[in-house]
């Protein structure tokens, strides 16, 4: 089952990833607002998250998506 949260964007708010869970079983929330920090492109954060969680050992689905607001 997906797990879904409503949230209000802030004016604060930098970016957000839309991740699958491949990503999230092998990546922390923090991990990934960090690498998404260092890369100002986000489809090259996207890509960087995605090759990160393969690394790590994820045999599962990778698709990342990341919007950045700012």
């Amino acid at each position: 089952n997906p797990h879904l949260e409503e949230i209000s964007i802030l004016d604060e708010d930098e970016f957000l990833i839309l991740a699958c869970d491949g990503v999230w079983d092998e990546i922390s929330d923090q991990e990934a607002v960090d690498l998404c920090r260092e890369e100002q492109n986000p489809s090259l954060a996207a890509t960087k998250l995605r090759d990160f969680g393969y690394l790590l050992g994820s045999d599962d689905n990778l698709s990342v998506i990341v919007i950045r607001f700012k």
